[in-house]
């Protein structure tokens, strides 16, 4: 499937980088009345964490449904979830997919969380995240244009719950990232 022209100008771009810190305040939805960081994920090009038979997201494999899929599940946010339903006013509002090498980390996706569904789709389907659904069940991965921009200072552990950074609204990362942070 090919990509989007416009998509492909925002990768020939130079300039348009942003950092965790900028996930973190940039984004939101204001028209949700909200501005509450982001819930950054990694995601595999395949290997030792695949499970047999999923499909995955990879330089020749970037079928909207497996990238959907690839942002959406398995992640190890448990401790995150029980967090967010004592205080629930921090759930972050985005989910945003990375990959790539460290100096060559990009946005793959970029979902609106849905705050609404989040704790039910996770007692229903354990490791997965809620996004917002079109009345048709679609889903747009652009959401506020960030697919494709390069993100500096992105770095996950080797470790399943490494995978993934939260970095709230004041651009603090609170949870993940290479070292496992815990909120603990």
């Amino acid at each position: 499937m090919p990509v989007a022209e416009e998509l492909w100008k925002r990768v020939l771009q130079k300039g348009k980088e942003i950092d965790l810190a900028e996930l973190g305040t940039r984004v939101g939805a204001p028209e949700r009345g909200r501005r509450q960081g982001a819930l950054v994920v990694r995601l595999h090009y395949g290997g030792s964490f695949s499970d047999p038979g999923r499909p995955k997201f990879g330089p020749g494999h970037i079928d909207p449904t497996t990238i959907l899929d690839n942002t959406v599940k398995y992640w190890q946010i448990g401790g995150l979830i029980e967090y967010w339903r004592e205080h629930p006013e921090e759930i972050p509002d985005r989910l945003i997919g990375l990959a790539g090498p460290v100096r060559q980390r990009f946005v793959v996706s970029s979902l609106p969380i849905d705050t609404e569904r989040l704790f039910d789709r996770w007692e229903a389907n354990r490791g997965e995240v809620a996004v917002v659904e079109a009345a048709d069940g679609s889903v747009d991965l652009d959401y506020l244009g960030l697919r494709f921009c390069q993100v500096k200072d992105a770095r996950f552990g080797n470790l399943p719950q490494c995978f993934f950074i939260w970095v709230d609204r004041d651009g603090q990362e609170r949870a993940g990232g290479r070292e496992g942070k815990s909120l603990t």
